[in-house]
């Protein structure tokens, strides 16, 4: 992506948007993907963890979502293999967060506090002692005169010139236990990237190399993943609001598709109406695809032409913050045909309940509509999507915020996800279809 590069309204010459009976704020995101855009895919941060199915699910909510900024980049679309979704073809490329959704001032403002919960002072001061750090670093995190005790553990402030010293195998030692304790939401919330493309998160981004290199220098390897927990720290070194700004930004990257169909006047609109048309909206889908064959030349129809009204209101946006953390991958996916989502809900075995009841697994190829789970080995459920074609998913990788409703490929998602899980353990994917879809 060029470092100038920003969202445009402008429409392609060969796209066209024709709507039949969508809302009007379906139609509104709809003209987020008419952009002319290319594709990058950097690295992948998914913030607040996705709750797993079984044990302890995460509640639901209803927002209107905020809208994202899509990047541009210059790599060519490319066409999905043959199949009964018709002629699709993607273009891949990264979104990042609203501008009136980043709060640097509300973090630079946030301190750090590292709190080691059910530590003793005997306990921390092993760990410290043990965890690699300088005499300097020594010196001022193990003088327990300065630590804040409790019956639930200690709490210490480290110097802004000790967390910009510390050695990578250092912080990870520290921040990895910190992790552990929802106390320390910049360490358990870690932004982090799959090692091999870490490297590529910031690539095309606007930031300095200046900023890129304290960045890289403070971010530490755990597992198949590396990680960055310092935002807070970095923001109060930058020399300007502009480019605490451009940092936020970066950070908030997610990769996406953007994605077509092709229509021509000798497309089979029976085979793709059958394909498209789903838990009652055929009447919707079937005079798009008619008013697209009539066109001598073709046309290219985005895909929020075709999904329903809910999911396509979502798509490359991103929840009110003010929401909290009420829209995660299960509300998304057992929502994605209903006109009126299901009601926010505490119960941690109502989606079980849901998924046991409405629908059943299949071992024949997904089609539209189809939830696809990510099992962890052991039978859990990590993560919820919704087969779109061919590869790719309907998703949201996360419960907060700062996390957007995406189009991505199953094999990336499975990359994503499977990086948090620990050596030699793999994901299997789980296709699940509504009794009434």
């Amino acid at each position: 992506m060029p470092p100038s590069a920003r969202s445009t309204d402008a429409k392609r010459p060969d796209v066209i948007e024709i709507h039949a009976s969508k809302t009007t704020i379906a139609f509104v995101c709809g003209l987020l993907v008419l952009l002319t855009l290319g594709a990058a895919f950097a690295g992948f941060s998914l913030g607040n963890r996705t709750r797993a199915l079984e044990p302890g699910l995460s509640a639901t909510g209803k927002a209107a979502p905020g809208h994202s900024s899509v990047l541009a980049s210059g790599t060519e679309a490319y066409r999905l293999k043959a199949g009964p979704w018709g002629d699709l073809e993607c273009q891949r490329t990264v979104i990042e967060i609203p501008d009136e959704f980043l709060s640097t001032r509300l973090h630079e403002a946030d301190v750090p506090r590292w709190f080691f919960k059910g530590y003793s002072v005997p306990s921390l001061t092993t760990l410290l002692s043990g965890a690699g750090l300088s005499a300097d670093e020594k010196r001022e995190l193990l003088d327990t005169s300065k630590w804040e005790t409790s019956a639930s553990g200690i709490a210490l402030k480290p110097s802004q010139q000790t967390v910009l010293s510390l050695s990578s195998e250092a912080r990870k030692n520290i921040y990895t236990v910190l992790a552990q304790f929802e106390e320390n939401p910049a360490q358990e919330q870690a932004f982090h990237w799959p090692a091999d493309s870490a490297d590529t998160a910031f690539d095309g981004a606007e930031i300095s190399d200046q900023t890129k290199a304290l960045v890289k220098r403070l971010r530490f390897r755990r597992g198949k993943l590396v990680m960055f927990a310092d935002l807070s720290t970095v923001l109060r070194a930058l020399p300007n609001e502009a480019e605490k700004r451009r940092l936020e930004k970066a950070l908030s990257r997610r990769p996406t598709l953007l994605m077509r169909l092709n229509v021509t006047p000798h497309s089979d609109i029976d085979s793709l109406a059958e394909y498209w048309a789903r838990a009652g909206f055929g009447k919707d889908i079937r005079p798009i695809l008619e008013a697209a064959a009539k066109i001598p030349e073709g046309t290219k129809l985005s895909i929020l032409n075709l999904l329903p009204p809910w999911p396509t209101a979502r798509l490359y946006c991103f929840p009110f913050p003010s929401m909290g953390a009420q829209y995660d991958c299960l509300w998304t996916s057992f929502n994605f045909f209903k006109e009126t989502p299901d009601a926010p809900t505490n119960d941690g075995s109502y989606w079980k309940r849901k998924l046991d009841a409405e629908y059943y697994p299949v071992s024949s190829d997904p089609r539209y509509g189809d939830m696809i789970m990510l099992v962890k080995p052991d039978g859990t459920i990590i993560h919820a999507c919704t087969f779109i074609a061919d590869d790719v998913v309907y998703t949201k990788n996360g419960a907060s915020a700062t996390v957007p409703w995406v189009l991505m490929t199953i094999p990336n998602l499975l990359e994503a996800y499977a990086s948090e899980l620990p050596e030699g353990q793999t994901l299997r994917v789980q296709t699940y279809r509504g009794k009434n879809t």
